[in-house]
């Protein structure tokens, strides 16, 4: 079966996908399968007009040397450039961050993308990923995991926080079982 996503009611977000997350012993896909996954969405995103945001972490007290330091860059495949707004987060939740304009992505996403569904993919599945699909659906939205481009420190952990989110009601796919038109 396949699920369709279409635009411009749909947004991407691709979360915490930054040289020091994506370098983390994850399973059952490494960092690098993870980020080739989630450019893979990204360029079909792009393509068929979906928006994509970027989310990425920062301490809020800068002790990790804040946006500039080279381990808190978005890996060069996720690059912001291409993207209309950057969230950051000082926590797990994408919706507790905001934009440089100190707009909350919620706003963002209901005022400029007048999206009600979203498709979410990054690092890690019950951290950045899962907290803000729960709370996506909290907040009324539809929100598609993308099991395939996501991980974790364990299996059972990455198993453990989908179906969480199944539970919670958010809809688990694989990437390939996304159409986006």
């Amino acid at each position: 079966m396949q699920t369709s996503q279409s635009a411009p009611s749909t947004a991407l977000l691709v979360v915490d996908l930054q040289e020091w997350i994506v370098d983390l012993s994850l399973v059952p896909r490494t960092g690098a399968e993870i980020v080739h996954e989630c450019a893979r969405l990204v360029a079909a995103c792009a393509a068929a007009g979906i928006p994509v945001i970027p989310v990425r972490y920062l301490r809020e007290d800068g002790a990790d040397g804040g946006e500039d330091a080279p381990e808190n860059r978005l890996v060069p495949q996720i690059s912001p450039a291409a993207a209309k707004v950057l969230i950051t987060k000082n926590g797990l939740d994408a919706f507790e961050g905001t934009a440089a304009d100190g707009r909350g992505l919620e706003d963002i996403l209901r005022n400029d993308y007048g999206a009600d569904s979203l498709i979410i993919a990054g690092i890690a599945t019950p951290h950045g990923v899962g907290v803000t699909a729960i709370s996506a659906v909290q907040r009324g939205f539809h929100a598609a995991v993308i099991s395939d481009a996501t991980g974790a420190g364990s299996d059972e952990e990455h198993e453990a926080a989908l179906a969480k989110m199944k539970s919670e009601g958010v809809v688990v796919l694989t990437a390939a079982a996304v159409s986006l038109s």
